[in-house]
């Protein structure tokens, strides 16, 4: 009698740690950016609509590679401008953001971008123009 149940509490506790391994929270967009601050990596031009930032494409001043963007996942977001700066800018602006068309677009302080990459360790936007595309890089 001893051995049955001791046999049948063992079972159930294996039974019971199976399942809480099994539950596991798929992450989504919104825990990816807002899960930390990100950095400027570069923006620019894409004057040959290859998708990527090359030479004289890229525009990125020194002043900007410490400004920090940190995104809400109540869709508010903050952008740092960090110390150096590149003119009069306000230490910090506030503003929204907001994904569109099945999270494939990205509304930033009101400017929509279409996502190229969405890592946990990088950001890559860009924004198709009649010639060209803008482009915008953050990074983690």
């Amino acid at each position: 009698m001893k051995r049955a149940l001791t046999l049948a509490l063992v079972i159930a506790a294996l039974a019971t740690s199976c399942k809480k391994k099994d539950e596991t929270k798929t992450e989504t967009k919104t825990d990816i950016l807002a899960k930390s601050a990100w950095t400027v990596d570069s923006y620019g031009v894409d004057v040959n609509n290859d998708l990527m930032l090359t030479g004289v494409e890229d525009e990125t001043k020194p002043c900007d590679r410490d400004n920090t963007y940190s995104f809400s996942a109540n869709g508010t977001l903050v952008r740092n401008n960090g110390s150096l700066k590149c003119s009069s800018e306000p230490n910090t602006d506030t503003g929204n953001w907001q994904f569109y068309l099945n999270e494939t677009k990205l509304d930033i302080f009101g400017n929509t971008y279409f996502i190229k990459t969405l890592t946990s360790n990088r950001l890559e936007l860009y924004s198709p123009g009649p010639a060209s595309n803008a482009i915008f890089i953050l990074k983690r």
